[in-house]
């Protein structure tokens, strides 16, 4: 994540240790999933901890009910996934990580980021996003401690059952069909 982002780390340590102490559950709200699309759309474009740590904090949805509603929690630390219920307060099976990362060989050594085809405007390119994006896990069941460790090497979390890479925006406007 950025420097300045790490308030929003100091935040989570908050939330954890409200529960950890006080028995108070991560902050959350629940609503049917025809809500869904506009909840994330919102969160996309103004979700500001999950962007300043990228790759370290991100939003869970927690699919109840059979699909029919979802629990919202903001900025959860993404290596904590697999523990949501014990650090959060909230049981969970099937949820959704939405994390924002960079591509996968967006810098480092020998890498040109400025380069002419580094990119992506086509949704059907956007897993070939170089700048940050959002990224969708789904879970069918929260992974495992033993699989977060097994996990790719670059990944921030285990593969899951369907993963969706949302086009880079530049401006970090992102916009839901009409």
């Amino acid at each position: 994540g950025f420097i300045h982002g790490f308030r929003y780390t100091a935040r989570a340590l908050f939330h954890l240790l409200e529960w950890r102490n006080h028995g108070v559950p991560w902050p959350a709200v629940t609503l049917p999933t025809t809500q869904l699309l506009s909840v994330v759309v919102k969160r996309l474009n103004e979700g500001s901890g999950f962007y300043q740590m990228f790759s370290v904090l991100g939003d869970v949805i927690i699919v109840k009910d059979g699909g029919s509603s979802f629990v919202y929690l903001e900025e959860f630390p993404i290596p904590l996934v697999p523990l949501l219920p014990q650090f959060t307060g909230h049981k969970a099976e099937e949820v959704i990580v939405i994390a924002m990362e960079y591509g996968k060989n967006f810098s480092g050594a020998g890498k040109d980021t400025f380069r002419s085809d580094r990119a992506t405007g086509d949704a059907d390119d956007a897993h070939h996003s170089n700048f940050l994006h959002p990224v969708f896990y789904h879970y069918k069941k929260l992974p495992t401690e033993k699989e977060m460790l097994a996990r790719p090497e670059k990944w921030i979390l285990p593969r899951p059952t369907h993963l969706h890479h949302t086009v880079e925006d530049f401006l970090t406007s992102f916009t839901a069909p009409n």
